[in-house]
């Protein structure tokens, strides 16, 4: 018996995209190179994960620091 880790692991599992409502607004403008996800670190507890995408995994606790993402060029981010 195998149990799959992901859904996209599993045979013929085709993704269904991004739900309506996790759909960013539509006056987004994409900045790439501000955030390198390679370069993510956690505190203990909090776990991550470089899977097929990141994955963290928190500590226990109402606002417990989980994660730490490093933003580069802030500066060329001109909108709120």
């Amino acid at each position: 018996m195998h149990f799959y880790q992901m859904l996209e692991e599993m045979p013929g599992y085709t993704a269904m995209g991004l739900p309506a409502g996790a759909a960013p607004p539509p006056d987004t403008i994409r900045v790439d190179g501000v955030l390198d996800l390679s370069q993510a670190s956690t505190q203990s507890p909090a776990r991550i994960e470089f899977r097929p995408g990141l994955r963290v995994a928190t500590g226990a606790g109402l606002g417990t620091f989980s994660a730490f993402i490093p933003v580069h060029h802030a500066e060329s981010i001109a909108t709120p």
